[in-house]
């Protein structure tokens, strides 16, 4: 084994951590009532300029019910849980549009955009990133052997035009820019040093504890698959 080939397994290795986009057990219905209940309108509207602690616990509250509802086998599919008002208790308001649609990859941001539009929360997320260069090369950015630098990312902010605001449309972002733009290439990014031109990174490094892990915490491969943690079980 050449030394080039030690650093890159070591890399990649580095890699291989868990991480968390943040997010208890149970969900209480009654409890948390949506900003946007209307099957009309579709703007993302922000009552706020950031997540409160109080947001976050709901937003793990929330997972862990969708979770637990996939758990009992009440739906199989990203489009039947999210559907399923015993599922996702939102369903019944959700705009016909909603494709409702996600894969591994997708599936992170979509549910923390799906849970921040209706609780009118603040959203952003990576939509372009570049291959660190290595001597081997990399055709595939979603498998680059040194990682990605974020080069693009989108935020989801209201324009004024004239004395009238503009909002983003939900369904875009949600039906399309997330199925097109993120990939697990997201997920291969190195946390150190990306605040510096607000170019940063979707995660974080995450300590192997149950105060880390918690439902919304998302697991990375290599490989290129992505899990997302609705519960943490007394065993482990």
């Amino acid at each position: 084994m050449t030394k080039s080939d030690t650093i890159a397994k070591s890399t990649l290795g580095a890699f291989m951590f868990i991480i968390l986009m943040l997010a208890l057990n149970t969900w209480a219905q009654s409890n948390v009532q949506p900003g946007v209940t209307s099957k009309s309108f579709t703007g993302w509207v922000l009552s706020k300029p950031e997540w409160s602690p109080g947001d976050e616990a709901n937003y793990e509250k929330y997972v862990a019910y969708v979770g637990e509802g996939v758990a009992k086998g009440l739906c199989n599919t990203v489009t039947n849980c999210f559907r399923n008002p015993k599922v996702n208790p939102y369903a019944s308001s959700d705009p016909g549009g909603l494709k409702l649609y996600s894969d591994c990859a997708d599936f992170p941001y979509f549910v923390r955009g799906y849970y921040a539009w209706r609780f009118q929360l603040p959203f952003g997320f990576i939509t372009e990133v570049a291959a660190i260069q290595s001597p081997e090369g990399s055709r595939d950015i979603r498998y680059s052997p040194y990682g990605n630098v974020v080069t693009k990312r989108y935020d989801v902010i209201p324009k004024k035009v004239g004395n009238s605001v503009k909002y983003p449309d939900a369904l875009e972002i949600l039906n399309r820019i997330i199925q097109g733009k993120i990939t697990s290439a997201n997920f291969r990014v190195s946390y150190s040093g990306m605040d510096d031109d607000g170019m940063y990174s979707d995660f974080y490094p995450a300590r192997v504890n149950r105060e880390g892990i918690r439902p919304g915490t998302v697991i990375y491969d290599p490989n290129g698959h992505v899990v997302t943690v609705y519960k943490v079980t007394k065993d482990g």
